[in-house]
């Protein structure tokens, strides 16, 4: 009995001594210097945008300063490269020419990105070489979605584009008086007559957007402070017709 108490007591030292052996050799107290994520100053707006053409379309990257800048003729210099399923937009300085315009003025650029299949995409978004962040875009028959993991040194300013369906109208129609405003108000009405009946999605859509309330906002800084009314339908007959 006491022969076993022994063995046992051996066991257990050893296994007590090569414990203590391998915490001696891990020095929790020295693991390095902490790894610091600096703060990335905001310098850009991102937006998404979709370009129409009659046989076509493509994706589009808006890029704005988000400050002001001294030159109202200064530029955003910027790499767009598609690679197989990765798209990677690398904006690399603002570049004042010689011939400076003196502002302050915001910056302005569009990235073309092509036809886009429907389909997931490594989206990377780079500053200066310095900055890089990664993501995902989505592309399908509807929209557009970008989701990034992070947004170091960016604002994006609408992370979903609605495309715009085939054979979609929109506009605004200005009036200055009650009798125009009448008016404007028949005219719009004749227009949804003659419109098929589609449910558009609220939400962003790049010239427009869809209020929760179905009002549509027209996209163009030439509205701010005018009565206007806007309208938005879809018309399977022939432009011309509409045009009489």
């Amino acid at each position: 009995m006491k022969r076993n108490v022994h063995n046992r007591f051996l066991k257990f030292a050893c296994m007590a001594a090569a414990l203590t052996t391998l915490l001696g050799a891990c020095k929790l107290d020295s693991l390095g210097d902490p790894i610091i994520v600096p703060d990335v100053d905001r310098e850009f707006y991102i937006d998404l945008w979709e370009n129409l053409y009659p046989e076509s379309r493509e994706l589009v990257f808006q890029m704005e300063t988000i400050q002001a800048q001294d030159c109202e003729n200064a530029t955003i210099s910027y790499n767009l490269n598609r690679t197989g399923n990765t798209v990677k937009l690398s904006l690399n300085a603002i570049s004042t020419p010689q011939d400076c315009q003196p502002g302050p003025a915001q910056i302005f650029a569009s990235a073309p990105a092509g036809r886009l299949n429907g389909g997931l995409y490594t989206m990377k978004l780079d500053l200066k070489n310095t900055v890089f962040n990664e993501g995902q875009l989505t592309v399908t028959g509807d929209a557009y979605h970008l989701d990034m993991n992070t947004e170091h040194g960016f604002t994006i300013r609408h992370k979903s584009l609605f495309r715009i369906p085939e054979q979609t109208y929109w506009g605004y129609v200005v009036y200055e008086t009650p009798e125009q405003e009448t008016a404007v108000t028949d005219f719009i009405q004749d227009l949804q007559d003659i419109s098929i009946q589609h449910d558009f999605l609220a939400g962003y859509y790049g010239h427009f957007t869809v209020e929760s309330d179905k009002r549509v906002s027209i996209h163009t800084e030439n509205l701010d402070g005018v009565d206007h009314q806007s309208f938005l339908f879809k018309y399977d007959g022939s432009g011309a017709a509409i045009r009489q």
